[in-house]
């Protein structure tokens, strides 16, 4: 008897005691930081980061060239002419990457009014279905207006948009000038 009341004890020590107690809940947030951030990618290969301030870091000059002061399609190079965007190999003048957290839509404009006779178009493509509005054929960039380059560009995953550029020249004056063309990102419209 004294062994079964043993065992009693010992499985009433062993066997665990039902506590009633009250609870509390804490939601808890994960938040990552919105920013946005692209980088550009030449044809020489120099990567530029865009940074805050009003125009932005400068990537590599690029270039019109033309033997005549009238001609079509004026595909831009790099300084030298070592680099060059050409359109029949799908090599554009700039690859964007977005770098940040959010999504964008990119933006490009020249800072102030194109030589005489001089005409700049833009077209753009993009490597994911998540962007929108590429633009396919000539689309003009042509004064200090914004020009939309690609809406909704996301930033999940490896995307890029590949932007090529074209010039036309109709009697355009000998020499060399030359123009700031700034690539903005908004999460909006512009201004």
């Amino acid at each position: 008897m004294r062994r079964v009341f043993g065992l009693i004890v010992l499985v009433l020590l062993l066997t665990p005691v039902v506590l009633y107690a009250d609870y509390a809940q804490t939601t808890v947030y994960f938040t990552v930081a919105s920013s946005i951030s692209f980088s550009v990618t030449m044809p020489d290969g120099n990567v530029t980061n865009s940074a805050s301030a009003a125009n932005g870091n400068p990537t590599t000059d690029i270039w019109f060239n033309s033997s005549t002061n009238t001609a079509n399609y004026i595909e831009p190079c790099s300084p030298g002419g070592s680099s060059c965007q050409v359109g029949s190999s799908n090599t554009p003048i700039y690859t964007v990457d977005n770098t940040g957290t959010s999504n964008f839509t990119l933006w490009m404009k020249f800072g102030s009014a194109l030589p005489s006779g001089v005409v700049v178009g833009m077209n753009s493509t993009v490597t994911s279905s998540q962007g929108q509005n590429t633009h396919a054929g000539l689309y003009g960039v042509n004064d200090t207006t914004w020009a939309e380059v690609v809406k909704n560009f996301t930033y999940v995953g490896t995307n890029t948009t590949s932007i090529y550029l074209w010039a036309n020249f109709t009697s355009v004056a000998a020499g060399s000038t030359s123009r700031t063309l700034v690539l903005n990102s908004t999460q909006g419209a512009l201004g």
